[in-house]
């Protein structure tokens, strides 16, 4: 979260409209779970020319290397690299076990290589924003 944080605060220095965000996070050798962890991650969402972005500085080896675009659609078809050869998306899906029946919320996900297949890294909200408040523990 730190990380997070601090890039946050770089970011609004330089004029970047963003805000942040808390993540579920799926465990390691825990991607095939149906429910994600709690509230637990924090990470950015930057605004550039109209366009949003997931920015994550924070996750680790696992996580982004660049600035991800968020569309409206379930999905983007051109996954975007990190370091190469794997691989990292967003797109829209319902969790299992949810209660509010339809609701379909954002997952990032990872495959190590075209052979594999991809899997959850996290689940989150992207118009909900976090305070720095909720972070406190």
């Amino acid at each position: 979260m730190e990380h997070n944080t601090i890039f946050t605060m770089v970011l609004r220095t330089l004029g970047y409209n963003l805000y942040t965000i808390a993540a579920r996070v799926y465990l390691p050798n825990d991607s095939e779970s149906a429910y994600p962890g709690g509230l637990i991650h924090m990470a950015i969402i930057v605004t550039i020319d109209g366009v949003e972005y997931l920015v994550d500085v924070g996750f680790g080896g696992n996580g982004l290397t660049a600035p991800l675009p968020i569309f409206d659609g379930d999905s983007i078809e051109t996954p975007i690299n990190g370091v190469l050869p794997e691989e990292h998306r967003v797109r829209k899906i319902e969790l299992c076990g949810a209660l509010k029946n339809g609701h379909k919320s954002w997952v990032l996900e990872r495959r190590q290589d075209t052979q594999t297949k991809w899997a959850p890294v996290y689940v989150f909200e992207k118009d909900f924003e976090f305070f720095p408040a909720d972070y406190e523990v």
